[in-house]
């Protein structure tokens, strides 16, 4: 038998949920990874213990920047010699310690910053267990249930140490201290607002208004680099007006999280088959934190199979990902390409299920997270064969826009994606192709196969909105009527019903910016 230790820190998801800016948001992610591969740091100095998991073949994670927190709040280690739980709480205690020093600095006297300390340690769910497993036990999920059970017991905890004052989120909000910002970036940093995200594909194209929005930013106190969203928004509109669409006010909050990673990590045998799948991992939130940069987004949290992060919904400036769907299908390539390396330990495949939520720039945050998380986990990963992106567009006072997205069905997938990036999207053709298809779709089924029939079909019926002008529609109506043929195909009327939900929210891009 053999002794392994586990640890599950949190609450990770609730503390980002009380923040109401982006960078805040950031930073509280980033503070539990933090934690988290500062304890495993001092863990990979004792020759007692060996790590399981997290385990990564690339010590730079652990000593170069990396953007984003790329710590899961799991953790496993195998003890090979006299290493106890009060080892492992003697080095928590001396990280939560220097935490404590780095995030107050010589602000807060002894007395308090003891205070802080016990505040950290009561506020921060840090659950550990020892248990003793036979060489045929599967490490991972025998540590992992126990686990599981301990998450459910939270201990949060709102201590105050003065009356209306919350250290932990003081800390979290005061942008004069970037000792994490130092630890996670190079030099220099830039942790985007709402309104940076929301305006990413036509930010750089008014320089000199970027300046104006830059002097906007640092008004205030030293080091301010947060403004109000609503005065940056007044100052991209008045200098956009012409490019101002109604989708610069609205941004995404993305969730991700493989499917079938319970299946692969139960057909794993021994301790350097767990070890090379965590590093896999660790390969694949490295590289997806590059490719959400890339597109105009900001990573929240990479750890394991899991992610969260803002983008923007359209991103035209970009020149490998011009809108939010052609970034997850890349970070579902990357993450299924990465398990190829698994070949010959498991037959299993993995993939990647995604929730997305559209909202207003004003929309509070934490309804935005639970509005993703319920999408992925209620929606997406409980959808047929799961590999699927459970979409809702939260409009004004309007009915939400919601549909579902099967990267399992490549095909049908594949169309959806050359109508959403269609070059010539015109209002009124989009919206007389919704009212043809919710009046007439029993006619469209006897024509569907003959594309000169429907062409004109659709002249006959959008004549006014596109002067009988075929070359103006062909593209678009070729691609609808290949939707429409698969639709048709597999005979249901949700499929039918997507459709229509797809095609309302490709209308909702084409609205300016006061419709």
């Amino acid at each position: 038998m053999t002794k392994y230790i586990g640890v599950t820190i949190g609450p990770i998801v609730d503390t980002i949920s009380r923040a109401k800016k982006t960078r805040s948001a950031w930073r509280t992610s980033y503070m539990f990874s933090y934690i988290m591969k500062k304890i495993i740091w001092k863990l990979k100095q004792d020759n007692r213990i060996e790590l399981i998991l997290p385990y990564s073949k690339d010590d730079s994670i652990y000593t170069k920047p990396k953007k984003a927190g790329l710590f899961h709040d799991r953790l496993i280690i195998e003890v090979k010699k006299d290493f106890k739980l009060k080892d492992l709480v003697e080095i928590k205690d001396s990280v939560f310690e220097e935490f404590a020093k780095n995030a107050f600095k010589d602000n807060l006297d002894k007395k308090t910053k003891e205070e802080f300390i016990k505040y950290l340690d009561t506020y921060i769910n840090f659950y550990a267990l020892e248990k003793e497993l036979d060489s045929k036990d599967n490490i991972i999920l025998e540590i992992s249930k126990y686990l599981d059970v301990m998450e459910l017991q939270p201990q949060i905890c709102f201590m105050q140490f003065e009356e209306n004052k919350d250290y932990l989120f003081d800390f979290i909000n005061d942008v004069s201290n970037d000792f994490l910002e130092k630890d996670a970036f190079e030099e220099g940093y830039e942790i985007k607002s709402l309104p940076e995200i929301a305006f990413t594909d036509i930010y750089k194209k008014s320089l000199e208004k970027v300046e104006e929005i830059d002097k906007e930013i640092n008004k205030g106190k030293e080091d301010d680099k947060y403004p109000d969203d609503e005065k940056c928004y007044e100052i991209f509109k008045e200098s956009m007006s012409a490019e101002f669409k109604k989708h610069h006010k609205y941004y995404a909050v993305v969730r991700a999280d493989g499917d079938g990673i319970g299946a692969i990590i139960k057909e794993l045998k021994v301790k350097e088959d767990y070890q090379n799948f965590s590093n896999i991992l660790f390969e694949f939130a490295k590289e997806s934190v590059e490719e959400i940069e890339i597109y105009g987004g900001l990573p929240i949290f990479a750890g394991g199979d899991d992610l969260l992060f803002f983008a923007p919904i359209i991103n035209s400036s970009c020149n490998e990902y011009k809108n939010i769907f052609e970034l997850t299908t890349a970070l579902s390539n990357i993450f299924e390409e990465k398990l190829k390396n698994l070949k010959g330990k498991t037959n299993k495949k993995g993939t990647l299920s995604f929730g997305i939520t559209i909202n207003y720039y004003k929309y509070p945050l934490y309804e935005a997270y639970n509005n993703s998380a319920t999408l992925l986990f209620e929606k997406a990963k409980k959808y047929k064969g799961k590999n699927a992106t459970a979409v809702k567009l939260l409009k004004g006072g309007n009915k939400p826009i919601e549909f579902i997205l099967s990267k399992a069905e490549k095909e049908k997938f594949q169309e959806f994606l050359k109508i959403f990036n269609y070059d010539n999207k015109d209002k009124k053709l989009i919206k007389g192709v919704i009212y043809t298809l919710e009046n007439q779709i029993e006619l469209l089924k006897l024509i569907q196969n003959d594309e000169e029939k429907l062409t004109n079909f659709f002249i006959n019926n959008f004549k006014k909105e596109i002067h009988t002008d075929k070359t103006q529609i062909n593209g678009l109506v070729r691609e609808i009527n290949k939707i429409l043929q698969l639709v048709i195909n597999y005979g249901k009327k949700e499929e039918t019903e997507n459709l229509l939900k797809l095609l309302r929210f490709l209308m909702f891009l084409t609205e300016r910016g006061d419709e």
